[in-house]
């Protein structure tokens, strides 16, 4: 494009004097025709008019160059952008093709491992079958995890009949309740049980010398004016529990049954009555 437009400022150049020349004698009105015409030499003007023709043909032909010239520019650029469209079509495929391979490869390790691990635990379990599905052995894990629960209750206390209300702050009950006996230990207390109205209190202590301490005044809640009908005993396991209200059952029916004598339980004995 530089040398097209370099060619024609030059044919400007080499003309203008021409021009100028004939633009100066049609305006000056002095000038007669006579007079034009013997200052226009036509040798002079011929071989302007040649010369403007052939300036006309090669600035022709350098429109023709550059043009073919840009057309080609144009064919470059059109492939070397289809060119880098595939070089990016190509890298994608390649990081999809990486991405494939590493997650087969995780997929595979995964597999391989769980496999491992499964065989290890199966070839453990068929070791020592023989010696621990044994009924010794279950017994032994059952008396195991019956005196772990054991261990644990040991630290708690049960409040009975203590009120219940949707919206309560259940350690200034238990506050008060162990007010009412002298004692202040540090616990932590919730309810259990399904029980609608008055469900149990768990109470935990720090340890059993304080349910101890605790048990021993709980008679002062006797006679209460607010926490008589508070009951306080031994955390014992659903298993004593049943057998607590079969024995409380039994001595209402002997009570019933016999008014005039006064049934009572003691531990480790059967029924009693004076």
């Amino acid at each position: 494009m530089g040398s097209f437009y370099e060619s024609v400022q030059t044919e400007i150049a080499l003309s203008s004097s021409y021009i100028e020349k004939v633009n100066g004698l049609f305006k000056n009105k002095n000038v007669t025709a006579a007079q034009l015409k013997q200052k226009l030499d036509k040798e002079e003007m011929a071989n302007f008019i040649m010369e403007a023709i052939k300036r006309s043909e090669s600035c022709v032909e350098l429109l023709r160059k550059t043009s073919s010239e840009i057309e080609s520019n144009q064919k470059k650029s059109m492939a070397a952008g289809n060119k880098i469209i595939q070089l990016q079509e190509e890298l994608l495929s390649s990081k999809t093709e990486q991405i494939n391979k590493f997650q087969s490869m995780v997929d595979n390790k995964l597999k391989d491992t769980i496999k491992t691990e499964m065989k290890s635990y199966s070839d453990a379990v068929k070791k020592d079958a023989g010696q621990t599905l044994t009924i010794r052995n279950i017994k032994t894990a059952v008396k195991d995890i019956v005196k772990s629960g054991s261990e644990e209750r040991e630290k708690n206390v049960i409040l009975f009949g203590v009120s219940e209300e949707p919206s309560e702050t259940l350690e200034n009950k238990v506050d008060q309740i162990f007010e009412a006996i002298g004692v202040k230990p540090k616990y932590a207390a919730a309810r259990f049980g399904r029980t609608e109205g008055k469900r149990p209190v768990r109470v935990t202590v720090e340890n059993t010398d304080t349910v101890f301490e605790v048990l021993k005044v709980a008679k002062k809640l006797k006679g209460h004016q607010l926490y008589g009908t508070v009951f306080i005993g031994l955390d014992k396991s659903p298993e004593e529990r049943a057998e607590r209200r079969k024995l409380v059952q039994e001595l209402k029916r002997k009570n019933a049954d016999h008014p005039m004598k006064k049934f009572f339980y003691k531990k480790g004995c059967n029924l009693l009555y004076r």
